[in-house]
């Protein structure tokens, strides 16, 4: 199994479900600790269960979600037709997401681009 292939989704209906980092929870204390990660299709679930201040395509009130997390865990309506998934129980696509440069803005402010 290549995580490599699989997160590129190379070809159409290829699956894309592969551990991915969450980015909003709080880091390991020590390098060695170990950082749980969460299977793509997982994720609007751990989002729902972990950090219900965010919107998620579960729970679409909250705090816009992070760019970046939503770039790790979106599932294109292709990649969903692709599953065998029908059109008519796909839902419509998220949109509480934070804009691209605010969160490099964000970072930025944190002292994360000296």
């Amino acid at each position: 199994f290549q995580f490599k292939t699989a997160d590129e989704g190379r070809t159409p209906g290829s699956c894309r479900n592969v551990p991915i980092l969450c980015g909003l929870c709080p880091p390991p204390a020590r390098k060695t600790d170990w950082m749980p990660a969460i299977w793509r299709y997982n994720m609007p679930e751990h989002l729902r269960t972990q950090h219900s201040e965010y919107a998620s395509p579960q729970q679409p009130e909250g705090i816009p979600l992070p760019y970046k997390i939503w770039e790790s865990m979106k599932i294109s309506r292709e990649e969903e037709l692709g599953m065998g998934i029908k059109g008519d129980l796909i839902p419509s696509q998220f949109t509480q997401v934070a804009a691209a440069v605010d969160t490099l803005k964000r970072t930025t402010d944190q002292g994360g681009g000296k």
